[in-house]
């Protein structure tokens, strides 16, 4: 026994030395959102470890010029938003404050982010919901506070002249056209809500597109138990054709006036297609890193949607944004993908666009 302890102590320092050796041409565990601290993140030691240049540092790889129309700086100078959705909702405009206050532009933003349970009643479908109410979230430019866990629908959208309401649906229903068509959907209740409450918002609903879950993820709805066969390309195009079938055209999001200059490019079907800049930049180097459970977005996943959502309410070129902010640090090395993938689903919102980041050899 004493002469097989070194032994095992040997052969198990072994294979972490194996393990920590990567294969030259091969990137893994890139998943951010795993917790694996990856070389893509702390950016040390990079081409040294691994025994190549990585996209973010091969100074031939250049983020191509946005070719579609754009506005001029200075065009937007304030922006009220009403948010309505659920934990995707807020993850995805947690760091919208911050791309704004670099545009120089003043925002009121709420989001009301649904405190809900599902149903129990066997005869009633899953996306049907029983609907209590929101906590409420509240950013003016000085950071996120929460007003109240309990606050009501109504009370929030008479409390200002919005601008804009914003509705996705939630992140365990994306794709599934049932949540949306449904005459007793939650998402159709809603829109009859604001509609009644706020007249003429016609031209003011807008709608967020969510994003497939991760290939590992054990959600009972995508692993096969229900609905997507742990297929996240088919899920991706559900997402679309709900949209495209169900939102695209429907009275609520009609195609904006000419006389609204932000209302360009990925917002002509009132559509922000956050979910397709995700589906770009996984396709890139980043694999399934881009979500912290699989599901919901990671900080990486979270700056791609707030410049998403920036993009599409402004028009602006975001090739020209620094995003100087720390919050963005951890993100700075890889803001080439995220802005390529931003710009090519504001000009192509329900289609994946192929990456000059794309590592395959």
């Amino acid at each position: 026994m004493r002469r097989r302890i070194p032994l095992i102590a040997l052969a198990l320092a072994l294979v972490m030395i194996m393990s920590a050796c990567a294969i030259p041409g091969v990137i893994t565990n890139l998943q951010e959102g795993n917790d694996y601290n990856a070389d893509m993140e702390n950016t040390t030691n990079t081409a040294e470890t691994n025994g190549r240049i990585w996209p973010w540092e091969d100074p031939s790889i250049i983020l191509p010029e946005f070719t579609g129309t754009v506005a001029e700086p200075g065009s937007v100078t304030s922006l009220k938003i009403v948010v309505m959705g659920d934990q995707s909702a807020k993850d995805a405009w947690e760091f919208f404050p911050q791309i704004a206050k670099e545009a120089g532009i003043d925002i009121k933003i709420s989001i009301l982010c649904m405190n809900v349970k599902k149903s129990n009643q066997a005869n009633i479908s899953a996306h049907r919901w029983q609907s209590y109410n929101y906590t409420h979230y509240q950013n003016t430019g000085d950071g996120w506070k929460t007003l109240s866990t309990n606050t009501s629908r109504s009370s929030v959208l008479k409390s200002e002249n919005w601008q804009y309401f914003v509705i996705n649906q939630s992140i365990w229903d994306s794709g599934k056209a049932d949540t949306i068509n449904d005459p007793e959907a939650y998402l159709n209740e809603l829109l009859r809500t604001v509609k009644n409450e706020i007249p003429g918002t016609k031209e003011k609903c807008l709608w967020m597109q969510t994003w497939a879950y991760e290939e590992n993820s054990r959600n009972n709805l995508f692993n096969g138990y229900k609905d997507y066969n742990n297929d996240q390309t088919q899920m991706y195009e559900a997402i679309c054709s709900a949209i495209q079938s169900c939102v695209v055209g429907d009275y609520y999001f009609k195609q904006k006036k000419e006389a609204d200059k932000v209302a360009t490019n990925a917002l002509k079907d009132s559509v922000i297609p956050v979910g397709t800049a995700v589906q770009n930049m996984r396709e890139a180097y980043w694999s399934d890193g881009l979500t912290r459970d699989a599901e919901y977005l990671s900080n990486t996943g979270k700056v791609l949607a707030a410049l998403m959502l920036f993009k599409s309410l402004t028009a602006y070129d975001i090739n020209d944004l620094e995003l100087s902010d720390p919050v963005f640090d951890h993100a700075r090395p890889h803001l080439g993908v995220i802005k390529e993938s931003v710009n090519n689903a504001y000009l192509t919102p329900y289609a994946v666009t192929p990456s000059v980041y794309n590592t395959a050899d």
